[in-house]
């Protein structure tokens, strides 16, 4: 089984990061929202995105990637809490994505552990999920 390792994403992690974000979309919302505003999503506007957060993160967050013989085959991202009940120790999953033929083979598992060990050492005391 190959061996799956989550580490911090770099710049160049930004274009593998918006393939799998944006196919994800189109995937798990094909039933949901319309199909026009699923094919309309951009990676190369998602890219822009994720490198200008990964060139300048804001504070207290982190962007991780699952990392498979050198493919990037998910990421997460955390940081403070959103809410408006959040404080300084509520953290938060924003993102955790893994590729449908990815599915039940623990790379979600281990995003998911990587995150928590995180915002754990990022001195969050609480995690939270939006839905």
């Amino acid at each position: 089984m190959p061996v799956t390792r989550v580490r911090d994403a770099r710049i160049e992690d930004a274009p593998e990061i918006a393939r799998i974000h944006v196919g994800m979309w189109r995937h798990a919302y094909r039933e949901y929202l319309p199909l026009s505003f699923l094919n309309g999503l951009s990676i190369e506007a998602r890219r822009r995105g994720w490198s200008a957060q990964l060139i300048a993160p804001r504070d207290r967050t982190a962007t991780l990637v699952a990392d498979r013989d050198g493919e990037i085959v998910g990421f997460c991202s955390l940081g403070p809490c959103r809410d408006d009940d959040g404080t300084f120790t509520s953290g938060e999953l924003y993102a955790i994505y893994v590729g449908p033929d990815r599915a039940r083979t623990g790379i979600g598992s281990a995003l998911m552990t990587a995150a928590l060990r995180r915002l754990s050492a990022l001195r969050f005391r609480e995690a939270r999920l939006r839905c």
